[in-house]
């Protein structure tokens, strides 16, 4: 626990950051909590922060929260778009909440504002989830996670992605260019 405290009462509040990239990057975050975790745990947290499978149980219920409100989303993008067949459903059990959030960010919102409101959707539960014990293991998960969403609003930048799309069409045509 000593850990968590010291490494938590070091790192930067997120709220309020405009452009956190250019204050810190991943991989800083990354290299300044590396020396006070232990191998799993900082694999955990590299995970989350590059969006890879990891396993940690408050993950899987945020997991799958995220994925029920993909599917919503996907089915009333296909209701609204009159192309309701079986490959879009939700699941048996879906709560209203996520069914009327779904809806209003299919019929109210253009798709850059409906992400920007799942993140913001997601940031807040992530607020709510910290509860009483903010220097522990889940605290560190929980500033992970919100420092992912930061990373990834801000390729909702109209710059910066279209910034992020050039890159990533080079590398795909390098990679092209080495097939052939």
């Amino acid at each position: 626990m000593n850990n968590y405290y010291y490494i938590l009462s070091f790192l930067p509040s997120l709220d309020n950051f405009a452009d956190f990239s250019s204050f810190m990057t991943k991989n800083e975050f990354l290299s300044s909590i590396n020396g006070f975790l232990s191998s799993k745990n900082y694999n955990i947290i590299k995970g989350i922060i590059n969006d890879e499978e990891v396993s940690y149980p408050f993950l899987k219920n945020f997991l799958r929260t995220r994925d029920s409100i993909n599917k919503a989303v996907l089915y009333q993008r296909s209701v609204y778009l009159n192309k309701e067949n079986s490959k879009y459903t939700i699941d048996y059990g879906t709560s209203y909440e996520v069914l009327a959030f779904a809806k209003k960010l299919v019929y109210e919102y253009n798709p850059l504002q409906a992400q920007l409101a799942i993140i913001d959707f997601y940031s807040k539960g992530i607020d709510g989830a910290s509860g009483a014990n903010a220097f522990s293991f889940k605290a560190l998960v929980l500033y992970a996670l919100k420092l992912k969403l930061l990373y990834d609003s801000e390729l909702l930048d109209k710059e910066k992605g279209r910034s992020e799309f050039n890159n990533i069409l080079t590398k795909l045509r390098i990679k092209e260019e080495d097939l052939f």
